[in-house]
């Protein structure tokens, strides 16, 4: 949005509240492909359904169009009249997922993994404190941050940061299994990982890395990581 649309906002919410979308089109100068972002991500969503908002949307703009807006900018992108399919679907909880990742990079409504078909036998991160010591545990998230402090050995280990909507996770993956899982490791922002719960405190928790495997949307049961040498695991860094 820019901080022309922006402003014209604050305005004219100072004055007062926006009663409808009829009242937030007329009363602003947002142009048709930001309404309609804004309409997409949950915005307008005590106006009514995303799906009906969008539709209602073209006939308004035809009207501001027509009386005039308070303010305009001296250049605006024109949407053509078909930008909105009138089989779009925006209310159901994976495609209000989906928008609200590609407009504004986060996942706000739900999480990528409530759409995955995990079978049974996976851990939600929550309730790793509930497992005991030396259990193995089968988790599945994504990435947040690599770390690869060095060690006095020389034999690296790799730590990854990991969540799944519930929970943050401290996964310690060694060399055997570095040499193994080196390309799934390094190249999928999303894993499976199949380790046992080690415990060095009341709340120093973490995950020894088994076996990693990339989530496969339709089937994530399955762990099979193709071999690796250590010089690639080296360079994917």
């Amino acid at each position: 949005m820019s901080h022309e649309a922006i402003q014209s906002i604050l305005d004219e919410r100072h004055e007062s509240r926006f009663s409808s979308l009829r009242d937030l089109v007329l009363r602003t100068n947002i142009s048709q492909p930001v309404m309609e972002n804004l309409v997409k991500v949950g915005a307008c969503d005590s106006f009514g359904s995303r799906e009906s908002l969008l539709l209602e949307l073209p006939d308004l703009l035809q009207i501001r169009h027509k009386v005039g807006i308070r303010t305009k900018p001296l250049f605006e992108y024109e949407q053509p009249e078909s930008y909105v399919s009138n089989d779009a679907h925006y209310d159901s909880p994976k495609d209000k997922m989906l928008v609200e990742r590609e407009l504004l990079y986060l996942d706000l409504s739900a999480h990528p993994l409530d759409f995955c078909n995990l079978k049974d036998g996976f851990t939600r991160i929550k309730d790793l404190p509930t497992i005991a010591t030396g259990k193995t545990v089968k988790i599945a998230g994504s990435v947040i941050r690599y770390q690869t402090p060095p060690t006095r050995n020389g034999k690296r280990v790799v730590y990854i940061v990991m969540e799944d909507g519930t929970g943050i996770a401290d996964v310690t993956v060694f060399s055997d299994v570095q040499e193994r899982c080196g390309s799934v490791l390094f190249q999928e922002g999303w894993l499976v990982v199949k380790g046992k719960i080690q415990r060095r405190g009341p709340k120093a928790l973490s995950v020894i890395a088994q076996d990693l495997a990339p989530i496969a949307v339709g089937d994530s049961s399955s762990l099979s990581c193709p071999p690796s040498s250590t010089e690639s695991i080296g360079t994917a860094n």
